[in-house]
């Protein structure tokens, strides 16, 4: 069977959607609408954002061409994300699923999200001004294609700020953008 690029788009559209809504539940009762997300695997999206800039950085032609100043910045956001996550685990405490309307839930989310987000730019700036072998272009390109897939399926699960714009990426799957940042 031949697949068109069409098709593949539509498929590859369907698995995020199918990705996001195991992520999160939205629940409707008198009225009010309830969203929970799945703990587990928000957690594993921000750690899949701290593998990301961890590999990348770990890539001399990768921190040259950030800079030091970019490489401080890129450092700031790391902080910022690892905060996020310490913050979301905090507020979920040993709940499998938490609600998205407890405000610290809430926040560590939008700002762990962003954070990921912040690294995505950063390093999608950086990557049309290096000089790298092929094959070191093609592990750059993976790690930000799979953290662009991450970013895309985090902001699926919530509305969120309409100041944060988030580019769909449906180039993978979840699980194997996962496995390319190294979260099983």
């Amino acid at each position: 069977m031949v697949i068109s690029r069409r098709r593949l788009g539509v498929l590859a559209g369907l698995t995020t959607a199918a990705a996001a809504l195991s992520a999160c539940s939205i629940n409707s009762s008198g009225g009010a609408t309830t969203a929970t997300l799945n703990v587990a695997k928000v957690q594993s999206y921000f750690t899949a954002g701290v593998n990301a800039a961890n590999t990348l950085l770990a890539i001399p032609a990768v921190s040259a061409a950030l800079g030091v100043a970019g490489v401080a910045a890129v450092g700031v956001t790391l902080k910022t994300l690892t905060d996020a996550m310490t913050a979301f685990t905090a507020a979920a405490g040993s709940s499998v699923e938490v609600s998205i309307t407890t405000t610290s839930v809430k926040t560590a989310f939008d700002s762990g999200l962003a954070a990921i987000q912040a690294l995505l730019t950063q390093f999608k700036a950086m990557i049309t001004s290096l000089v790298v072998s092929s094959s070191v272009y093609a592990q750059i390109n993976l790690t930000v294609s799979s953290l662009a897939t991450i970013v895309s399926i985090a902001a699926a699960l919530l509305p969120v700020s309409a100041s944060m714009s988030y580019a769909a990426d449906q180039s993978m799957t979840e699980s194997q953008a996962l496995a390319n940042l190294g979260v099983h």
